[in-house]
């Protein structure tokens, strides 16, 4: 998995935002793309999405179509209402600051 993740400081918080590429099967696919993948899977809308989660039906919109980031504690509602897991990738061994 391969992901261009950020963070931002707000309020005296860092905030993780999220742009994932997932690696399946030899191809990649962006997290956005996964997402809205699975929420026609469930046959929901995104407002509907955004009631169940929590989360801002412009901020779904918004993500899912490339446009922008998505803030992981929103992500992970998604995740949770799709019945997706989120899992860290593996980190790399590091030997002595080298890789």
């Amino acid at each position: 998995m391969a992901d261009c993740n950020s963070t931002i400081r707000k309020n005296g918080v860092n905030i993780h935002i999220i742009n994932m590429l997932v690696q399946k099967n030899n191809s990649e696919m962006k997290i956005n793309d996964i997402i809205h993948n699975r929420r026609k899977e469930f046959g929901i809308s995104q407002r509907e999405l955004s009631r169940l989660s929590g989360v801002r039906a412009a901020a779904i919109s918004e993500f899912e179509s490339g446009k922008k980031s998505i803030y992981s504690h929103s992500l992970e509602k998604l995740c949770k209402i799709l019945e997706l897991v989120l899992k860290p990738a593996n980190p790399s061994k590091k030997t002595n600051g080298k890789e």
